[in-house]
C-alpha cells in the first residue's frame, strides 16, 4: 500500500464528509415541521 495515496484518500473523504453533513442538515432544516424559511429560527418573536 502506497502510505501517501492512502492519506490523499482520507483527505478527500474528510472533505466528503463534510460537504455531505452540510447537505444533510441543511436539508433537516427544510424539512423540520413548522419551519417555512431558512431565516425564521435566527429572528427573534415580536
Amino acid at each position: 500500500m502506497n502510505p501517501d495515496g492512502l492519506r490523499e484518500i482520507d483527505a478527500w473523504l474528510d472533505r466528503f464528509r463534510g460537504l455531505w453533513e452540510t447537505a444533510l442538515s441543511s436539508l433537516e432544516a427544510e424539512i423540520e415541521p413548522g419551519r417555512h424559511s431558512h431565516d425564521e429560527h435566527r429572528r427573534p418573536p415580536r
